[in-house]
């Protein structure tokens, strides 16, 4: 006897005919999953990005060694100091840290250019790093 009743099951009309509702009935969708609250420890303020100068004069650093962690430009690289794409100081060999406060000659294409040729000064700070000195051990190839 169920094998005579049994409907092709099309959706909401089958559901419609089995149960003798009218068809216009459309189907709810509910949440699946009741709504939380709002996180209670969240961050108060965001931590700082630690830009600064890591390394102070006379300080002795290994090559490749952050110096300065900068927006825009607060420090100007100086002797065998890489300047990176985002504005940081790296050494390039090791050696000791020089701070040193010194007159800026821009570049012919620089927007200073115009303010020093006109006989002002522009003075800002570089980072250099000081290599130690090499032992000379040069010999004579004639007396090898």
């Amino acid at each position: 006897m169920n094998s005579l009743l049994k409907l092709p099951t099309v959706g909401l009309l089958s559901l419609a005919i089995k149960s003798n509702l009218p068809s216009f009935i459309p189907a709810v969708r509910t949440k699946k999953v009741k709504s939380g609250g709002s996180a209670t420890n969240r961050r108060r303020t965001t931590p700082g990005k630690f830009r600064r100068l890591y390394v102070q004069d006379g300080e002795w650093v290994e090559e490749d060694h952050l110096l300065v962690r900068q927006l825009g430009l607060q420090f100007y690289p100086g002797e065998n100091v890489i300047f990176c794409e985002n504005h940081s100081l790296k050494s390039r060999f090791a050696g000791h840290v020089l701070i040193t406060l010194e007159k800026l000659s821009p570049y012919p294409d620089s927007p200073l250019y115009d303010y020093v040729a006109a006989g002002n000064t522009v003075e800002r700070k570089f980072v250099h790093v000081i290599p130690p000195q090499r032992k000379g051990t040069f010999k004579l190839t004639e007396t090898i």
